[in-house]
């Protein structure tokens, strides 16, 4: 311990070295101006080399280092809400919108819903193009989107799942299809036919349709796509399956 770093510290000089590290360090952070503190913990203030540590203090359950800084800041904005409501319809639905993501939610009681006691269906759709050097559908924000679904869902609660991207666009390209993915707990959940990894913790069987060029290839299961030009449409890509818990 040096003679400088005794001549800083209040502690007496028997103390451990870890001891007077952390008051010299809590010294120091005690000169900073209040607001600079004040404004790392702001996800809309925070500076951007902050906000994957703050991803982890707002104990945030789904992070991709890849996200881009403005999807970063809604995802941080949303955290307290997301885990004051978990477990609810709303918690889903709020923390999927801050990945861009449209959700519709219809519970197993409900009129259109599966019947079958303790399940919910829920459709989700991506209006943004997350990463930049991918398709709007990327296979990294399927990941995400069932990711977050699993995180802040009840825990005991299973359910089906449309993923898909929508956006507006001058030329309508669509292709639909339904796989019958079936999912459970078995670790990577990866789709055979199409090799693509959607989500950790899950095992797949399936088809993913990805929109990555104008004339998009059809996995082989008998799906049926459609072109038209207009003048305002959507461009809509899907993948069916089933979450069992």
């Amino acid at each position: 311990m040096s003679d400088k770093a005794l001549r800083q510290t209040v502690l007496p000089p028997n103390s451990a070295d870890i001891a007077v590290a952390m008051d010299l360090v809590e010294d120091r952070m005690s000169g900073l101006p209040a607001g600079v503190i004040r404004d790392c913990l702001d996800p809309l203030k925070a500076p951007a080399s902050l906000l994957d540590h703050l991803g982890w203090e707002l104990s945030v359950d789904v992070w991709d280092r890849e996200w881009p800084e403005q999807v970063k800041r809604r995802v941080l904005a949303v955290s307290e809400e997301v885990h004051k409501y978990k477990g609810t319809p709303y918690s889903i639905k709020t923390a999927l919108t801050a990945l861009g993501v449209a959700a519709h939610l219809l519970e197993w009681w409900q009129e259109g819903g599966s019947g079958v006691p303790g399940t919910f269906e829920i459709t989700a759709y991506a209006n943004e193009q997350i990463f930049a050097d991918g398709p709007v559908l990327d296979t990294r924000l399927q990941e995400n989107i069932l990711s977050t679904i699993s995180a802040t869902k009840p825990k005991s609660r299973g359910f089906s799942f449309q993923i898909g991207a929508q956006f507006e666009t001058s030329l309508s390209i669509g292709l639909a299809g339904r796989s019958n993915a079936f999912t459970q707990p078995m670790g990577a959940m990866v789709l055979p036919e199409s090799g693509a990894t959607l989500s950790a913790g899950t095992m797949a069987r399936g088809v993913a349709f990805l929109a990555q060029t104008v004339e998009p290839v059809l996995p082989q299961m008998g799906a049926v796509p459609g072109c038209a030009a207009t003048g305002r449409g959507h461009s809509f890509l899907s993948l069916h399956g089933e979450l069992l818990t």
